[in-house]
């Protein structure tokens, strides 16, 4: 009685875990919102070749601008919240959808596996990978995290491809 009820901060949490779909959605926790770029810079989006157009709900994970974008908002926040965050998520949107463009097939293609295999999960990997690597250094004890479902689900199966060690899916 009268005793204050412990929380998790005092059983050792107190660490925000992001995992979320952060990719292309607005927030705190969101990465290159669909809603405030996908006017001015539709390039950074996924390209849907059946239809000829952009798709606002996942990225193309292969534009350079888009990349500079994601590692200076996720640098932002972690300025912003670090150390009490160290779990960043870099998953999709709930979509099964990917970029189409010749740059994203053929970055999945450059990666398929010794049959001949592709996973379109590659453009995820490369991505995580990417930020991950750019932070490693400056945050040493943050992850960098992929939820895989749809079209990252199944993992990529080249033996040049692996994921960087402050990465988690």
């Amino acid at each position: 009685p009268g005793e204050k009820p412990l929380t998790w901060d005092d059983f050792g949490g107190g660490v925000d875990v992001n995992i979320m779909h952060a990719l292309t959605r607005a927030g705190e926790k969101g990465w290159v919102d669909k809603d405030k770029y996908f006017k001015d810079h539709p390039e950074w989006f996924a390209w849907d070749a059946q239809k000829k157009e952009r798709f606002r709900f996942a990225l193309c994970m292969t534009n350079e601008e888009m990349i500079q974008e994601l590692i200076k908002e996720v640098g932002d926040y972690l300025k912003n919240n670090y150390p009490k965050v160290k779990s960043i998520s870099l998953s999709n949107e709930d979509t099964a959808f990917y970029c189409h463009c010749d740059k994203c097939q053929a970055l999945i293609h450059s990666f398929a596996g010794s049959d001949g295999t592709e996973a379109p999960s590659v453009l995820n990997v490369v991505l995580l990978n990417r930020v991950a690597k750019h932070f490693a250094q400056s945050y040493p004890d943050v992850r960098f995290n992929l939820l895989v479902y749809a079209c990252s689900e199944r993992p990529p199966t080249s033996d040049k491809l692996a994921l960087e060690p402050n990465t988690g899916v």
